[in-house]
């Protein structure tokens, strides 16, 4: 498992990042309502997607095993 975490690293910051910039699109440029729950949800699994990058970088990264 830690070894696709590894090699998706990349993979799911990039889907991260392409997630933020649509919620900040939704909000700034499109005037989302307040009632609209889409953009939250994609920032919520922007985090996540970010995160998963980010451990899947430090198993790649991590020394001695």
């Amino acid at each position: 498992m830690k070894r696709w975490l590894a090699r998706l690293a990349f993979a799911f910051l990039a889907v991260g990042f392409v997630l933020a910039y649509e919620g900040w699109l939704d909000v700034a440029r499109r005037g989302a309502p307040a009632s609209d729950p889409t953009p939250m949800a994609k920032f919520i699994l922007a985090a996540v997607c970010v995160a998963i990058g980010l451990a899947g970088i430090h198993h790649r990264h991590r020394g001695g095993d």
